[in-house]
């Protein structure tokens, strides 16, 4: 008498299944963010200016123009990031030409919460 078992998942319908499964995240995430932002680029720059009466005067301004980009502050990289890139707070809906000045490091994020890193983010220009 012969044991029958089914054959197995093939491997590349698996890996599809996990890439399905975590584009799903990803796509949840993003609305979390776009509803976060209500449409407008998250960047706020901070401005340091040097005056006579007082030293340093800090302000920070928020950009102006519509959101339609997802950045990622963190990346997912490697396996020490897996699952932090793709949360929302570690995400801002950014415009097309602010975007292009953090990927090209001309603006820098910084935050000062490190549990709310979308909530209390700022940029800094770096030239």
């Amino acid at each position: 008498m012969s044991m029958a078992f089914p054959k197995p998942r093939p491997r590349a319908l698996q890996k599809k299944d996990r890439a399905k499964a975590k584009q799903s995240v990803e796509d949840r995430e993003n609305a979390t963010v776009r509803a976060r932002s209500k449409g407008q680029c998250e960047v706020r720059e901070q401005f340091t200016s040097r005056g006579f009466a007082e030293p340093t005067i800090s302000s920070t301004r928020r950009c102006v123009r519509r959101a339609s980009e997802v950045h990622h502050i963190l990346g997912g990289s490697g396996r020490r990031g897996v699952g932090e890139s793709s949360k929302a707070e570690n995400k801002l809906h950014l415009c097309g030409p602010c975007h292009d000045l953090i990927t090209r490091h001309i603006l820098q994020v910084h935050w000062t919460q490190v549990e709310d890193r979308a909530g209390t983010h700022y940029v800094v220009r770096l030239t």
